[in-house]
């Protein structure tokens, strides 16, 4: 007999007893406190049910946690002068994370995340999201969140094929920003549109000079078959999921240079900017493999310099030969303006394998990948950034870079 089905016979045994010293409300008080003991243990307060929470006993209000971790092991071999220090390798944790999720009643839910930093170990904030739903499918969300443009950034680094993101996001991202975002999903379309600070403003007062003035951010999506709209946030597809593709554009546009910082602040105001983002995607499913592209495109506008048009390209693949193990490749490519004083293209190849220890599940993976730099970073002008935590890419001057990474992923 469970404790549960035990406290009804307790209470059952103790009310005669407690009739013969005290009064009927005293009865009642027991037989209620036996009836709340006995829901209490049929609505579970705290557990794991794929994630470990805290809630109340009505389940109108949780409190989700979670953690990530990422060690991961490099070896990077370029040409240097001299030429004996071409081999760079070491162990180095690429994210250790902690989360903090859960809903409110009344159709609120929250997201809270930060993580220890690459170097020295100090814990930054990362983002922290707030969302309430205005009806059947409609929400607004606030706070420090990813904007809604390119794709490669809305999926999660828990769910990526390779070991991280490509170089073509690193250009390209609009990163996490301060704002404002209301999201229309039904069962075919998705629509957002975002308010924010500016591409890349995450932790940043509201006077920074890092800040624009105005920015805007608008995303669609579209999708067909019979996958959910949760399975388009990672890239690949387990054999159990359903097939279907996700088409997807984006457009994000600021401007800058008005209302930032100014003497006031020992501060001095950022060069008049504007700046049009814009790209394009899709994502297929097809139930143990999975295909990707996407086309993104910017034109910077700063007063006292030329106008630049850069572009970049990624198109990537999946194949799960086993039900844990998967294969994996991917081209990225950057090409900068040639009006740019080095505006040579940058190309990355990757291909690598993942095993997971739990089929169907991102708790535990180890991935193995290897990326080659064919061209010089220094000849794509600073659009290339090196180092990079992120693609381990390293200075270079001569090109043909290569690169492997081992990364071991725990995820609960």
């Amino acid at each position: 007999m469970t404790g549960s089905s035990c406290l009804p016979w307790i209470a059952a045994a103790v009310c005669p007893l407690a009739a013969a010293t005290s009064n009927a409300d005293s009865d009642r008080a027991l037989l209620a406190d036996a009836a709340a003991r006995v829901s209490f243990q049929q609505a579970p307060t705290a557990g794991h049910d794929g994630k470990f929470f805290l809630a109340s006993a009505s389940g109108d209000s949780r409190l989700e946690i979670g953690a990530l971790t990422q060690f991961r092991y490099t070896v990077n071999l370029r040409d240097t002068a001299p030429a004996d220090k071409d081999l760079t390798n070491g162990f180095d944790f690429r994210r250790a994370k902690l989360f903090l999720g859960g809903k409110l009643p009344r159709d609120t839910t929250f997201y809270l995340q930060g993580g220890f930093g690459i170097s020295g170990g100090d814990f930054s904030f990362e983002f922290a999201q707030m969302n309430h739903k205005l009806g059947e499918h409609l929400t607004v969300t606030w706070g420090q969140f990813k904007m809604p443009f390119l794709q490669e950034e809305l999926v999660s680094e828990k769910m990526l094929l390779a070991a991280d993101r490509s170089i073509m996001h690193a250009v390209f991202t609009a990163g996490f920003d301060h704002g404002v975002m209301l999201c229309y999903e039904a069962d075919r379309w998705g629509l957002s549109a975002a308010a924010s600070d500016g591409a890349g403003t995450a932790n940043t007062a509201y006077y920074s000079p890092t800040e624009a003035d105005w920015a805007l951010t608008a995303r669609a999506q579209y999708r067909l078959g019979d996958a959910p709209w949760g399975a388009y946030y990672a890239f690949n597809s387990f054999r159990e999921t359903p097939t279907g593709a996700m088409a997807g554009a984006a457009l994000h546009w600021q401007t800058a240079g008005d209302t930032g910082n100014t003497l006031t602040f020992a501060g001095t105001p950022g060069a008049d900017t504007d700046m049009l983002a814009y790209t394009a995607d899709l994502l297929y499913k097809g139930g143990g493999w999975s295909l990707y592209g996407a086309l993104v495109g910017r034109t910077t506008d700063t007063d006292g310099l030329p106008a630049y048009d850069d572009f970049g390209a990624i198109a990537q693949g999946s194949l799960f030969v086993t039900d844990r193990d998967e294969l994996f490749a991917r081209w990225d490519a950057v090409f900068p303006d040639d009006d740019r004083g080095a505006g040579e293209d940058f190309h990355t190849l990757t291909v690598g394998a993942s095993h997971y220890f739990f089929p169907g599940s991102y708790a535990a993976r180890l991935t193995a990948d290897l990326q080659w730099y064919p061209e010089d970073q220094s000849g794509s002008s600073s659009l290339i950034r090196a180092p990079s935590a992120a693609s381990q890419l390293l200075p270079d001057p001569e090109g043909d870079q290569a690169c492997l990474r081992i990364q071991m992923q725990l995820l609960f």
